[in-house]
């Protein structure tokens, strides 16, 4: 049996840059849910096509933005992206990696971004009845859905992983600072979800990245037009 010391090593990442506590947590935790699925020999493109399921059952949960049943959507996703950590963890560990799997990994992600962003516009629809909050919505979708296909594919020409933004560009202590800054509201949608929802104002944040997920999105285009190779 595969100790969790073994998992560690052998399912751990190689990837550069440091990661955010957000990322390093899912990695602990991931460890631990991956040894119970080496246990019971399930692999790793049926942890990500159940993934994938559950993290449309958790958005769906999360349009009822008066209920604790949106808190249990919540914790849903924060499941999905742990066992987004373990699918690979499984695949290293196991030496089953596939493009198939990275297929999958992929529409996970697309599939999550996209319901997630709809099930806040839609549930703060049906709340303050307003059609600016779809509009704003169908916006966050389209630049978050823009912005992830163009990582994904810049990834592909140079080489690199699918899904990691595998620009060479110099990376000094500003840029570093200010991609910082920049990508905290999407790094932390989950705690900006948590918190606004408390407030019962989910439609503040469904207006934010309506605006926020463009601006990105074009920022994005120019970096890569300018550290093109």
């Amino acid at each position: 049996m595969t100790s969790i010391r073994t998992i560690r090593k052998k399912g751990a990442k190689k990837r550069a840059g440091s990661f955010n506590y957000q990322q390093k947590f899912s990695r602990f935790v991931a460890v631990y849910f991956t040894w119970v699925f080496l246990k019971f020999k399930i692999t790793p493109n049926a942890i990500t096509i159940f993934n994938i399921f559950l993290g449309l059952i958790g958005t769906f949960l999360m349009v009822f933005q008066k209920s604790y049943i949106f808190l249990i959507g919540v914790f849903f996703i924060y499941i999905t992206l742990i066992l987004d950590r373990s699918d690979g963890q499984v695949a290293r560990v196991t030496g089953n990696c596939s493009k198939r799997g990275q297929f999958l990994d992929g529409i996970y992600g697309y599939t999550l971004v996209a319901s997630l962003y709809g099930s806040l516009a839609l549930g703060s629809f049906l709340i303050f009845e307003n059609v600016v909050l779809l509009i704003a919505g169908f916006i966050s979708i389209i630049f978050a859905l823009f912005s992830s296909i163009s990582s994904r594919d810049r990834a592909l020409l140079v080489g690199g992983e699918p899904g990691h933004n595998m620009i060479k560009v110099k990376k000094t202590k500003r840029v570093v600072f200010l991609s910082r800054i920049a990508s905290l509201p999407s790094m932390n949608i989950k705690e900006l979800i948590i918190l606004f929802f408390l407030f019962q104002r989910l439609d503040i944040l469904v207006f934010f990245f309506g605006i926020y997920n463009p601006i990105m999105w074009l920022a994005k285009i120019v970096i890569m037009s300018r550290f093109d190779e």
